[in-house]
């Protein structure tokens, strides 16, 4: 396991890192995302350094920032990173404090996580892509990326995070927005998204960015969605 990561301490522990573990949402969701290479956790466990902040868990897959780097570099940042992180496998960290949560939202959370797994690698090519709008600049990439999986659970049937975020009472949820936004482009041009990271694994964010400029509307949909999350962010 990697050393970030603790076991469970009680049955209850177990059984949400039981369900973290569970392939069967990253295959399902890998068919939705078009994606015939999925990467579901290996290993799972509590990562106690995210207590009292706000992240509730998370998925990483070395081999996607691997994927990044020419061949040649690859076997030198994999074995760098197995330094650092203590394996190459993907796995996914929780924050003890989603056992407070109800099971309904924490296991949303981590269908969540698990959905990244289903998504072509070629999702990381797209973090550094931001569109600067007559509104200010939002980060286009990571919209994608997390508003495709929200976006995806949804359609696959399930209540994805953005929803029990809406309904806390605090305003339309930062992922909601991304998801909506992920809606509103696919509405513009289906089949987009999927395009979109197939594009920046095969060809990277520039080819990827071309991509998403050819969406119809996307001037004014991206300006339209910096005025809502500047106002939410400032």
């Amino acid at each position: 396991m990697p050393p970030a990561l603790k076991g469970a301490k009680t049955p209850d522990e177990s059984k949400y890192l039981d369900y973290a573990l569970d392939p069967s949402v990253t295959h399902e969701m890998s068919r939705v995302f078009g994606n015939s290479e999925p990467a579901p956790a290996k290993w799972a466990g509590y990562d106690h350094k995210l207590l009292g902040s706000g992240v509730i868990a998370y998925y990483v897959n070395p081999e996607e920032v691997v994927d990044l780097y020419p061949e040649y570099q690859k076997p030198t940042v994999r074995q760098e990173l197995r330094k650092e992180l203590g394996t190459t496998e993907p796995y996914i960290g929780l924050n003890p404090g989603i056992m407070k949560m109800s099971k309904e939202k924490a296991y949303s959370i981590m269908d969540h996580e698990k959905s990244h797994g289903a998504q072509p690698k070629g999702k990381l090519a797209l973090k550094g892509i931001y569109a600067v709008t007559p509104a200010g600049e939002i980060p286009l990439g990571e919209m994608l990326i997390e508003g495709w999986n929200e976006y995806g659970l949804e359609k696959s049937g399930r209540k994805p995070p953005s929803r029990y975020l809406d309904e806390d009472g605090n305003g339309k949820a930062l992922y909601g927005h991304y998801r909506d936004f992920v809606y509103e482009i696919e509405q513009n041009s289906p089949g987009i998204t999927r395009q979109i990271m197939r594009t920046a694994k095969r060809a990277g964010p520039n080819a990827a960015m071309r991509l998403i400029e050819s969406v119809p509307g996307i001037d004014k949909l991206a300006t339209k969605y910096a005025y809502k999350l500047n106002n939410k962010m400032n």
